[in-house]
């Protein structure tokens, strides 16, 4: 007869869970084996892992589950000795034989399943600035790059009082540099964005300040100029607004870095959202295309290649007003929507359409918002691109006050709106989003950060929106749809969220989230599921494109996949909502072991072409045609 002596204890931390347990029999010595076993939730886990020997007979029982769990209370047997957790918590599986018409107990242990991200902001020093008014106020943004060139991503932070600037140890943790650095970016900052405009392969910074958060009912006078820092290369940064010419003073909301004429330099774009009024009309301001002459002077040209945008009184459109088209702007896409290897733009407007333009390759734009399907009312927030079907196109997210738009590129120039089909629609007050892949399995994901504006239904307010409004996990099945994972995840924090800074903080290949709140402290999600897959970080070195590479286009083929799958990515300069999402690409590979090869297309015409990559490592590819691997 075999009977069963068990010890168990349990060491809890961030993601160990250690099991001790052990088997006998009458004749037998006690075998005490310690297991360590951590099963990210919703991840098969297969049991015969738990046995010495695989040839042991029976059958596998859920013996106990969270309360929250479908297997709460009750013992079920699994078909295969596979189990897959459900919800978060402490599982007890357990091995049993029939003996004599009764169940005789072989193994017994229990598992733990942890969400896929962990909250490590407190930890890593980063819980951003002071609370800030978010029934009224838009703001702040947050944006990574790695302005020390040390490697590491660092971290910058927006705020109604001073901005953050948080350098990154390569240990997890993260310290204030601000004032040292000389970043302090003192107004109402809403957007930021990192871009290297004077080819000197640094990151410098541009900051978008709105004035203050007020109706246009009292004043729609804006009187804090945004700022342009240099980085000197030393760790610090200088303030040359005024000489650089880039010191637009208007109700700011973000910028964009982008090279739209191909020539090498960086321009900037500018977007500005004037105020909401509080009387069916509000204030728009012009929107900014900042040429960069080469010798760290700007010109607006908007108006002269033709996306200047309204300003002005503007009636909204629900109070009877136009369909505004380019007003009251919240964010800029800047991405080749028809593959033709020039950066088009797509506007995010608020309070009506947001318009498409057309690079027509020599640095003008046309207005073909009609033509590609998007001539719709919306209030568009935060935006990006990416190609969540892996056809060759970019398609195209945007988080609006109600329902999200997923716009599938067509490709034929059109593009059509398929987020409820889809699964992805939300109803929440959307703002930050990405494309990301954060189980890095090759198939583009969708996060979007939200939070209340205005008043909340606990508050008495008739818009039906809560000041709870949790932020949302989509994962992409492969099959062209998506699943709602949020729960599972782990990153669905019910805070007043605004902008969202993604990538790899800690350099181990999988995608992180900060998030900046407005009602509490800012959030930092380590991500801890993105090794289950292969992956590969790639940095771009221009030398006759920008130094950053921002526009190239960037095309991975990998063995064991269909001839129709296609990765393809661009590097943006600015995307989501008042933020960025970083230069840096990182890319999921799923099981393959190693890449066919990269295509680079350089926004400067030059196509090149690397082979045999191996997975798991960071490469940077220089635009003269060699790279250099973190394995070397």
């Amino acid at each position: 007869m075999i009977k069963l002596r068990r010890f168990i204890m349990f060491i809890l931390s961030s993601s160990l869970i250690f099991v001790s347990y052990g088997c006998f029999s009458d004749n037998q010595e006690t075998d005490t084996i310690q297991v360590e076993i951590e099963i990210p939730v919703g991840i098969p886990f297969h049991l015969e892992r738990l046995l010495k020997s695989s040839d042991v007979l029976g059958n596998w029982y859920i013996s106990s589950a969270p309360e929250s769990s479908i297997f709460y209370n009750q013992e079920i047997l699994l078909e295969q000795p596979v189990v897959v957790p459900d919800v978060p918590g402490i599982y007890q599986v357990s091995l049993k034989q029939n003996v004599n018409d009764g169940n005789s107990l072989i193994h017994q242990a229990y598992i733990g399943a942890t969400v896929w991200f962990d909250e490590v902001a407190k930890y890593a020093g980063v819980l951003g600035g002071p609370e800030q008014d978010f029934k009224q106020g838009f703001g702040p943004g947050t944006a990574w790059a790695d302005y020390d060139n040390d490697g590491d991503i660092d971290l910058y932070v927006g705020s109604k009082k001073q901005n953050i600037l948080y350098k990154n140890h390569g240990d997890g943790t993260f310290s204030d540099v601000t004032r040292k650095a000389g970043v302090d970016g003192e107004c109402n900052t809403y957007g930021v964005a990192w871009g290297d405009y004077d080819n000197d392969h640094d990151f410098d910074l541009y900051v978008v300040c709105h004035s203050d958060d007020q109706w246009s009912s009292i004043d729609h006078k804006a009187y804090e100029s945004n700022f342009l820092y240099r980085n000197d290369g030393d760790g610090t940064f200088s303030d040359v607004t005024v000489e650089a010419g880039v010191g637009y003073i208007a109700h700011g909301a973000s910028a964009t870095w982008v090279d739209y004429d191909s020539d090498g330099q960086l321009d900037l774009y500018v977007a500005n959202y004037g105020i909401y009024g509080d009387d069916r009309q509000g204030w728009g301001d012009p929107n900014v295309l900042y040429k960069n002459r080469g010798d760290g002077t700007f010109v607006n040209v908007a108006s002269e290649v033709g996306i200047a945008g309204e300003q002005g009184l503007l009636t909204y459109r629900w109070a009877g007003g136009k369909l505004v088209q380019s007003g009251m702007t919240f964010s800029s896409l800047w991405f080749d929507y028809d593959n033709d290897g020039d950066q088009d733009i797509l506007e995010c407007n608020d309070q009506g359409v947001s318009p498409l333009y057309q690079n027509d390759g020599t640095g003008l734009f046309e207005d073909v918002t009609k033509e590609a399907g998007l001539f719709v009312l919306g209030e568009c927030m935060g935006i990006d691109s990416g190609d969540y079907n892996n056809d060759g196109w970019l398609d195209v997210y945007w988080t609006n006050y109600n329902d999200n738009y997923l716009w599938n590129n067509n490709r034929d120039g059109t593009f059509t709106e398929v987020a409820y089909d889809l699964g992805v629609g939300d109803h929440n007050i959307g703002w930050a989003t990405g494309f990301i892949d954060y189980n890095n399995d090759g198939f583009l994901d969708i996060y979007v950060t939200n939070g209340l504006v205005g008043g909340s239904v606990e508050d008495g307010a008739s818009t039906g929106k809560s000041v709870n409004e949790p932020n949302v996990l989509y994962e992409n099945d492969g099959n062209g749809g998506f699943t709602d994972v949020t729960r599972l995840s782990g990153i669905g924090d019910e805070f007043v969220g605004r902008g969202t800074g993604i990538g790899d903080f800690n350099g181990d290949g999988s995608i992180d989230i900060y998030v900046v709140n407005n009602n509490n402290k800012n959030r930092l999600y380590k991500n801890t599921i993105g090794q289950s897959n292969n992956w590969i970080i790639i940095n771009l070195v221009g030398s006759e494109s920008n130094s950053k590479g921002i526009g190239s286009r960037i095309t991975i083929s990998r063995p064991g996949v269909e001839e129709t799958y296609k990765q393809v990515f661009e590097i943006k300069g600015g995307t989501g909502y008042l933020g960025g999402n970083g230069t840096q690409l990182i890319c999921g590979l799923g099981q393959s072991d190693f890449i066919t090869s990269i295509k680079i297309d350089w926004p400067s015409g030059i196509v090149q072409t690397i082979v045999d990559i191996d997975v798991n490592q960071t490469i940077s590819i220089m635009e003269s045609g060699s790279y250099i691997s973190s394995n070397q």
